[in-house]
């Protein structure tokens, strides 16, 4: 009997167990979750650094389709386009991802620095150097200022002459030679001559913007309100060079590159002894971030010698600094 009993228990533990478990579900296998933005950005900075340029776009397209409004994958594919090979194709999918990094944030250094690159790699510096101003403008970043002036100078390389100020040449001074070379207040003074009357003249120690804000509210009429002037002394009479912007429409607030302001000659008028009347003739100038350089050549009816100087009187003004530093005169005598 007890046997009997044990076997009828058996058959309905068997019974029983299917029937509680086939209500459950069955184990399965957690999904994997779809890689992330960052995720894929930084796949694509690890292979843009391995030398994968393709792998790179690849990657940095992906996280673009994942959320195409954040600046570095464009930014970063661009780069990847470039580093691929110049040719024409590769640099215009550059150009346009660069393009559209500015367009979703314009304070990122990278995207200009990128967009200047193709353009000096397709031999357009006059466009390069515009995208640099643009930039260290909107970002004040250094290194797109460091960048813009080795772009000015390898525009003069490529062009000795073109100018960087839109109108005039700048001139070569290769050939000619340094007769003054002084310092004072932190300021700089070189004076070259080719022998003749021809001359190049450089202030350095300078703090240059490439805009200023020009024909400002608190400005009266006709006065001065930006300058870097130098004029030259001595037993003869005086001559000058210099770039100016004066006030002429108070509160317009306008903004006006320095490449644009006057690049003039001076010399005596009804006074002699002052440097003061505009002469006509061959002056341009070019500049980097801290220096500001003038090569022009004294019209035949001036009576001048460079080697008879004995006084270089400098003059810097910009009415937005504070009082007592606006208006800055410093002697040099030889």
């Amino acid at each position: 009997m007890k046997r009997l009993l044990y076997i009828w228990l058996i058959l309905y533990l068997a019974f029983l167990l299917p029937a509680c478990t086939a209500g459950q579900p069955e184990a399965t296998e957690e999904p994997s979750q779809a890689p992330t933005w960052q995720e894929q950005y930084d796949l694509g900075v690890r292979y843009l650094s391995d030398g994968d340029y393709e792998g790179a776009v690849l990657a940095f397209s992906a996280a673009i389709e994942i959320d195409p409004k954040r600046a570095p994958a464009y930014v970063g594919r661009g780069d990847a386009y470039v580093k691929s090979g110049e040719t024409e194709t590769n640099l215009a999918a550059a150009k346009a991802d660069y393009e559209k990094a500015i367009e979703l944030d314009e304070t990122g250094a990278e995207a200009y620095l990128g967009l200047a690159d193709v353009y000096v790699r397709q031999g357009d510096y006059e466009k390069a150097i515009e995208i640099l101003e643009r930039g260290t403008e909107k970002t004040g970043g250094t290194g797109l200022r460091e960048r813009l002036d080795a772009v000015r100078r390898e525009a003069m390389e490529d062009d000795p002459n073109s100018g960087t100020d839109g109108n005039q040449s700048a001139d070569s001074d290769e050939n000619f030679t340094v007769i003054r070379d002084m310092s004072k207040e932190g300021v700089q003074l070189i004076v070259k001559t080719d022998g003749s009357r021809t001359a190049s003249i450089t202030l350095s120690g300078l703090s240059l913007r490439d805009t200023y804000i020009v024909n400002l509210s608190d400005s009266d009429a006709s006065i001065l309100e930006y300058g870097w002037e130098v004029t030259m002394y001595g037993d003869q009479m005086p001559f000058g060079v210099g770039t100016t912007s004066w006030c002429w429409s108070p509160g317009l607030n306008e903004t006006k590159a320095l490449a644009d302001m006057q690049h003039n000659m001076w010399g005596p008028g009804d006074n002699p002894e002052f440097a003061n009347t505009y002469v006509e003739g061959d002056c341009s100038m070019h500049y980097t971030s801290n220096s500001i350089t003038w090569v022009f050549t004294v019209p035949a009816e001036y009576a001048f010698d460079f080697k008879k100087v004995s006084h270089y009187e400098v003059k810097i003004g910009d009415v937005t600094k504070e009082s007592g530093q606006q208006f800055i005169t410093i002697d040099f005598y030889v």
